[in-house]
């Protein structure tokens, strides 16, 4: 699975477990960023990356009139 936050495909993966709970989470090698896939969304928990000015331009969208 690649990264969400970098694309990629080194990861840890940590089962946490507990009486009535497990959750899966997997750790980014290369960005340190960290996630979950519930129901096939990908939840992240820690984006490292987020005060990247990469991540607020991907959030605009443009136009082009041709």
């Amino acid at each position: 699975m690649k990264c969400p936050v970098c694309n990629s495909h080194e990861h840890v993966e940590i089962d946490l477990q507990s009486e009535c709970f497990a959750e899966g989470i997997m750790e980014c090698r290369v960005c340190e960023s960290s996630w979950a896939v519930t129901h096939g969304v990908i939840k992240i928990v820690n984006d490292t990356q987020r005060k990247s000015f990469l991540g607020a331009a991907s959030k605009f969208y443009y136009s082009f009139a041709a």
